[in-house]
């Protein structure tokens, strides 16, 4: 239920910064948190590993008051009350956490920094692609997003719907024709 959205700031992943970058994303919120405008809104931080306490101590040395680590948790209830979800990896596979924050009308804004991203966020139609390394551009892409409950909704809907192409049924429907078409081909050998 998108009207059901709050204001909330989503990143749920491993912390690992050599892979996930989350010290990107907590250098922005610390831009945000420094404009009135935004003082409703808040960070939250789901998950857990080798880089916790580096991004604790992160948190501490920069004074953040509304960004918050709940550790490892299932993140479906976030996913449901978040508004932004962000992502600033270096690398992924397929980035499963993208495509289940879409799910639940979470609009993502993520880095351009791996092939796969593309496969699920369309920019500016179902979340937003920002240059990968571009913190002035995260911020303000992010900021946008936030101002504009009417883009953000638009958005919300169109991943809600883009996001059905990765469906089981889906998925499995093209699993089924490739299958088929292999079976084909060595039949006719």
């Amino acid at each position: 239920d998108l009207c059901q959205k709050e204001k909330i700031v989503l990143v749920v992943a491993r912390l690992n910064e050599r892979i996930k970058r989350i010290s990107v994303m907590l250098k922005v919120w610390k831009e945000i948190e420094q404009m009135p405008q935004y003082e409703d809104w808040k960070f939250i931080i789901v998950g857990d590993g080798e880089s916790k306490t580096y991004y604790q101590h992160m948190i501490s040395e920069l004074a953040l008051k509304r960004c918050f680590m709940e550790g490892s948790r299932q993140p479906m209830d976030y996913y449901c009350r978040a508004s932004i979800f962000l992502m600033t990896s270096l690398f992924e596979g397929f980035p499963m956490t993208l495509v289940e924050a879409q799910q639940f009308g979470c609009v993502p804004i993520v880095y351009d920094a791996f092939e796969s991203l593309k496969d699920v966020v369309i920019n500016g139609r179902n979340g937003m692609i920002v240059p990968n390394d571009k913190e002035d551009h995260f911020v303000e892409s992010l900021t946008a997003l936030m101002a504009d409950d009417d883009s953000r909704r638009k958005m919300a809907v169109n991943a809600l719907g883009d996001c059905r192409k990765f469906s089981q049924e889906n998925v499995c429907k093209q699993w089924k024709i490739f299958l088929e078409e292999i079976c084909q081909r060595k039949e006719k050998r």
